[in-house]
């Protein structure tokens, strides 16, 4: 039996919110923009993961706590750059997946 939509986005989304924590636990993305992160990781995960289902995995990692907030001013810095990095809750959930 096909998957209704609501499945289907929920197996997309854990799919995406899967790769993501992979990505985070191996390499540390730092990129001038949320379009370059992604770009990024993109390259780095062997998950295809468009870009909605990207966004709305992040937007889940950071109100589960499982990443730190993306977008930051580092000290000195002159523009804002996207981040991810994993919290301590995050390294924990990438290690049991």
């Amino acid at each position: 039996m096909p998957n209704d939509d609501g499945t289907a986005h929920t197996n997309r989304l854990d799919a995406a919110r899967s790769a993501i924590l992979a990505v985070g636990f191996r390499h540390g993305i730092t990129a001038p923009s949320v379009e370059a992160g992604y770009e990024r990781f993109a390259a780095l995960t062997d998950t295809p993961v468009g870009y909605d289902a990207f966004r709305d995995a992040i937007d889940a990692c950071l109100r589960d706590g499982l990443i730190r907030e993306p977008i930051r001013l580092p000290e000195g810095a002159l523009q804002c750059h996207w981040h991810l990095e994993l919290t301590p809750q995050g390294v924990a959930e990438a290690r049991r997946r």
